[in-house]
């Protein structure tokens, strides 16, 4: 098991390493004028819309695959350069999807336009949830309200902890746990802290309701 790559990368015998047959499909043209294609290696969940898989690829880069014909790519569109975290959440015919440059964007999900996004700090974790017209996400230590239509920002409130896991909600409250040791649960209509209990600390994980 000699390691024939140098610390650049680069690979000592200098031999083109091709990726196998079934990881040709999906792949992207670069921009340039030679035949060689990039890979944009998935870095999501899939989700399903109108019979369209969706999927989060590196580079801020969407692609939609038929439901009955996934190696085939409807389209493929780039919302951003810095890329998405892994996690999207679909509500009302709109996919959202957290940017690793803080930014949580709303798309298209069967053209990837991107409708609106807006800065909620420098990193974003997990699923944002959606209550009636509102969407919530968190931050590093901070709880946010964004408007579903506009992306406004309607409130922000401060947390004891970061929080890495998603959200999870009943449609009246909100839960989650922070890497302080809390599971927390907050009413959703006035963002204010209901109860927290302590479970342990640097928990990552995603309450189930």
């Amino acid at each position: 098991g000699q390691n024939t790559y140098m610390g650049d990368f680069s690979r000592v015998d200098k031999r083109v390493k091709k990726l196998p047959e079934f990881f040709r499909q999906p792949v992207s043209q670069p921009q340039t004028h030679q035949e060689g294609k990039n890979w944009a290696a998935p870095l999501s969940q899939p989700l399903v819309s109108r019979d369209l898989v969706l999927v989060g690829r590196t580079f801020g880069q969407n692609t939609a695959h038929p439901l009955l014909e996934p190696g085939k790519e409807s389209h493929r569109t780039r919302a951003n350069g810095m890329g998405f975290t892994p996690y999207g959440t679909l509500y009302g015919g709109l996919l959202l999807r957290p940017g690793i440059d803080g930014r949580l964007y709303c798309l298209h999900p069967e053209g990837g336009a991107v409708l609106w996004s807006v800065q909620l700090g420098e990193r974003l974790f997990g699923c944002p949830v959606v209550i009636a017209e509102d969407v919530f996400l968190t931050g590093e230590r901070t709880l946010y309200q964004v408007d579903l239509a506009s992306g406004s920002v309607l409130k922000e409130a401060a947390l004891s902890g970061p929080v890495r896991g998603s959200l999870a909600s009943d449609g009246k409250h909100l839960l989650f746990l922070s890497e302080d040791g809390y599971l927390q649960c907050w009413d959703a209509a006035e963002l204010r802290e209901v109860w927290k209990l302590p479970v342990g600390k640097y928990t990552d994980s995603t309450p189930a309701v």
